[in-house]
């Protein structure tokens, strides 16, 4: 009765090794917020997110939210994109006391 227990246990043992290995073999998914960028941020804008780069997405991502709650991204590499970039990093490097939401202007 032990060696059949202790067998289970090995065989069981193998296959959990074998579903981690084949799990770390796949290639991982991006998983990006923008899937088609904006080149104009447009009026009636109520707030701008900033997402940096991350293990899961590799880009820099600008989710603009209209006052009407609708949300497209913005193409960080647009006039509009590249001024908002200048104007996010020139406030956080003023700033000395950390705010509720850095990332967000209204």
């Amino acid at each position: 009765m032990k060696a059949t227990m202790y067998s289970i246990t090995k065989v069981l043992l193998l296959l959990t090794m074998l579903a981690s290995l084949s799990s770390t073999q796949r290639p991982r998914m991006r998983s990006c917020l923008c899937s088609s960028l904006q080149s104009n941020m447009g009026k009636n804008v109520q707030a701008i997110n900033f997402y940096y780069e991350t293990t899961s997405c590799d880009t820099l991502e600008i989710v603009v939210t209209r006052k009407d709650g609708r949300r497209f991204c913005l193409d960080p590499k647009s006039k509009h994109g590249r001024y908002l970039q200048r104007k996010n990093m020139s406030t956080t490097r003023r700033s000395t006391t950390p705010a509720t939401n850095p990332n967000v202007f209204e």
